[in-house]
């Protein structure tokens, strides 16, 4: 589903920032 993706891809931006 694009709502997943769209979902999915600021969690990952906001991982790579905790990182």
């Amino acid at each position: 589903n694009l709502c997943i993706a769209a979902a999915y891809r600021p969690v990952q931006e906001l991982l790579e920032e905790e990182k």
